[in-house]
Order: C-alpha cells, then structure tokens, then sequence
C-alpha cells in the first residue's frame, strides 16, 4: 500500500528556480549585514524608492553590466529583492513609514507581524 497526501492544490515552492533564490538570498543577506535585518519595512516612502532602486538594477543590467560593482551581486537579484519589497508591503498590508514621527507605530506593527521580530531595532 502507498501512502497518500492531498496538496495538489497547494503552492508547489519547489518551482522557485533554485540559483536565482540563492542569489536573492545573497542580496538579502547583504542588505542585512550592511543596515540590519527588516530594515526595509522602516525607510521612508518605501514602495517608491524600492521601485527607483528596481529600475536602476534593471537599467544597469540592460546596459551590459552583470554585477553590482559595490557588492558584486547580481544586479536582477537586486530587482527582485526590491520587487519582493513592494509585493511584500501590498499584499501583507505593511504600513509605509512617511516621516519619523511614525517610525515607532510602524516598528511595533512590524514587531507584531514578523518572525523575526527580535531583530528590529531602533539602531538604523
């Protein structure tokens, strides 16, 4: 007898192509270390300045150049991370910060929301 599992309607995240994660993994990881882990969610007027940094990357790889000459990432990494930043914001409804003075409400959101939670600092 063989076993069965019903999740033939569920998302199959084995599709991910598994090199291009990794890339953006790497892009991910290096952002961490250079501002702090979940430092996105708190820049200001976030969706439009991570939909400038998209179109850069893109721009830069469109014009020949493979890498970011200040990480030496992949620049489409890096357009997908900032994508990933907007889609994120959409659809988990995470409150863009405006100013400071709404930087605290938005840390506690963010805290209350996220796995990594214990990361969040006021350090950035």
């Amino acid at each position: 007898m063989t076993g069965r599992k019903f999740d033939s309607e569920k998302e199959q995240y084995t599709l991910i192509p598994p090199f291009a994660l990794r890339e953006i993994a790497r892009n991910l990881t290096f952002g961490a270390r250079k501002y702090e882990p979940e430092n996105w969610k708190k820049v200001p007027n976030a969706k439009k300045r991570y939909l400038d940094a998209l179109f850069r990357h893109v721009e830069a790889y469109r014009l020949g150049e493979v890498n970011d000459p200040e990480n030496g990432l992949h620049h489409l990494a890096a357009a997908a991370v900032n994508l990933m930043f907007v889609m994120e914001f959409e659809l988990a409804g995470i409150p863009e910060v405006k100013d400071e003075a709404t930087k605290l409400e938005i840390k506690g959101i963010i805290e209350a929301h996220s796995m990594f939670g214990d990361y969040v600092s006021d350090s950035k």
